[in-house]
């Protein structure tokens, strides 16, 4: 059949053929005819917020189980892959994700990684040792990848535009939930059952995911090919050469990201063990990159995403946000239950201003953004709160009155209102690109998540640096009773104090405070730059876009019409 021009979106010329193109039905009409209402929409969006709920405190809640988890395996040599294992296979594996969901259908692809999300929680709660755990959290986080992009593709597909802001709004206020609840679930269930039942917990809850999408989603039809994909065309669409170079890059900054500063002297930043994992990442980056030029639009990461500013400040903003945020999740009920000396019930009793503000500004926001068709005012907004708050925090003492840090919390909890304007920004930036939407809404995860990774390995190892000194030149420990504390965790340093030396508890927590509030400016940074990056998104309306989006279904739809007549 005769070759055909056409120009692409980046002005390209390219030549096609009938047999290479067959038609597709248009994303816009293809969530229009499986938009769910009623009855099957709720249970959908219960299922899917429950996946994004798990998936988050999965990650949130590891720290406060580590050191029942280390006595029951007898070892303390694996620590740092307890917790690096869930974030390196979540971050490394998000944009092949993208990518196995542009190519198959969503509701098997969805299936299958929260299936994978399951299993690795069944062997983290049956571990018999240490590597079986590590190998569960590791299966665990890449199901999770999966959830997180499925999620969003579902919504796209069974929710129009114009209302997906309150919607996603509201399923992404459940990860600030969890950010900020997983200590302290984690902490109940380690005090009165055992640290296992943290990730059986995500059994029967995960049930209920998977019967709501078994039952009621109906993923959008498929456009149908002439021939099969062979399998060399299948790899290379999924860009897995392309993998190789990007799994090593993530992990090994990752795990240089982890290891570094930890008091160890084969893991100082000077050593040549860290120093090899980040020259590593960073060749196999440059690798990465070239490799991805190479493949153009088959890439995993398409590189023209980066010519468009709405992608990369979505990209930017929910680094940014998220990352802040996640500091604050992680450092909060550390604050509470150290200085305040709050039990985990308690501790979550003081955390309801956040939780409570987190679910009301997304609520609010949400309708807002559905009524005027732009959310651009808000990225400001989210920005500036988030600073406020957390750059209030650097002023923590032991003394700070109740008043005080639930303010600080409730201006926290309100920032998170907009989470979810990046992956918005890029369905209005592909709205004309849409096969390319599943991969770009990776990326925007990958960079909300691996930042929130990066984010909290550098305020762990500020914390690090601040406590292990402060210790020593105002508590008056010794090194090893710094490594006590070190190894003790953060729940016991009242009772570890007593035992070394009563008299001294007034110091310690006042180290210990200065040491959180000083983690905290990492928070308060993080958010002033999501606030320049509010500049880069245009400010395009969302009922608008809807509008267009019908319009051109409807010409698509009536131009196969005219073509099956003339046929």
């Amino acid at each position: 059949m005769p070759a055909s021009d056409r120009t692409s979106e980046t002005g390209d010329v390219e030549k096609v053929t009938a047999a290479e193109t067959p038609k597709e039905v248009p994303a816009s009409n293809a969530a229009e005819s499986t938009a769910l209402t009623g009855l099957p929409l709720y249970t959908v969006l219960v299922g899917l917020g429950l996946a994004l709920f798990l998936g988050a405190m999965d990650m949130a809640m590891l720290g406060t189980a580590v050191p029942s988890i280390t006595s029951t395996f007898h070892t303390t040599a694996d620590i740092g892959w307890y917790g690096a294992a869930y974030p390196l296979t979540m971050s490394s594996i998000q944009l092949l994700a993208g990518k196995i969901y542009a190519q198959f259908p969503q509701k098997l692809v969805f299936l299958v990684f929260f299936g994978l999300f399951m299993l690795g929680s069944l062997l983290c709660g049956v571990a018999v040792n240490s590597p079986m755990f590590i190998v569960g959290r590791a299966t665990a986080g890449a199901g999770a990848a999966g959830v997180l992009s499925g999620t969003l593709a579902i919504v796209s597909a069974v929710v129009p535009l114009d209302k997906q802001s309150l919607i996603l709004g509201l399923m992404m206020s459940l990860v600030g939930t969890a950010v900020v609840l997983g200590p302290v679930i984690s902490g109940l269930l380690t005090d009165h059952s055992t640290w296992r039942w943290c990730f059986y917990l995500n059994l029967p809850c995960g049930g209920v995911t998977l019967l709501a999408l078994i039952l009621f989603f109906r993923p959008p039809k498929r456009p149908t090919r002439t021939t099969p994909l062979s399998i060399p065309e299948l790899i290379k669409k999924l860009d897995l050469a392309g993998c190789l170079g990007f799994i090593p890059a993530v992990v090994m900054l990752l795990l240089a990201l982890q290891w570094g500063g930890d008091g160890s002297k084969e893991h100082a930043w000077n050593s040549a063990t860290i120093i090899g994992l980040f020259c590593g990442a960073g060749v196999s980056l440059i690798l990465f990159l070239i490799w991805e030029h190479y493949q153009g639009d088959d890439a995993m990461l398409p590189l023209k995403f980066f010519r468009d500013l709405t992608i990369i400040a979505s990209c930017l903003y929910g680094f940014a946000l998220l990352g802040g945020y996640v500091v604050v999740g992680y450092f909060l009920p550390e604050w509470f239950q150290i200085i305040k000396g709050a039990n985990p019930q308690s501790s979550a009793v003081m955390l309801l201003p956040n939780v409570i503000t987190n679910f009301i500004s997304k609520a609010v926001i949400g309708v807002i953004v559905n009524k005027t068709g732009y959310f651009n005012p808000w990225l400001f907004f989210g920005a500036a709160v988030l600073a406020i708050g957390s750059g209030l925090e650097t002023n923590f003492h032991p003394s700070t009155p109740r008043p005080n840090w639930i303010g600080y919390q409730i201006l926290q909890g309100a920032a998170l209102g907009i989470i979810q304007a990046p992956t918005l920004g890029v369905q209005v930036a592909l709205a004309k690109q849409k096969h390319l939407i599943p991969v770009a809404l990776s990326l925007v995860i990958f960079f909300q998540y691996f930042g929130s990774s990066i984010m909290l390995s550098i305020s762990l190892t500020i914390f690090q640096n601040l406590l292990r000194p402060g210790l020593v030149s105002k508590a008056g420990m010794t090194e090893a009773q710094v490594q006590q504390y070190v190894a003790a965790g953060n729940s016991e340093v009242r009772e570890l104090t007593a035992q070394i030396d009563p008299s001294r508890l007034g110091v310690v927590l006042e180290v210990y405070n200065d040491a959180i509030a000083g983690v905290m400016w990492l928070s308060t940074a993080a958010a002033l730059f999501g606030f320049l990056v509010s500049f880069g998104f245009p400010w395009k309306s969302l009922k608008a876009q809807t509008e267009e989006n019908k319009k051109e279904a409807a010409e698509e739809e009536e131009e196969v019409k005219v073509a099956a007549v003339e046929a």
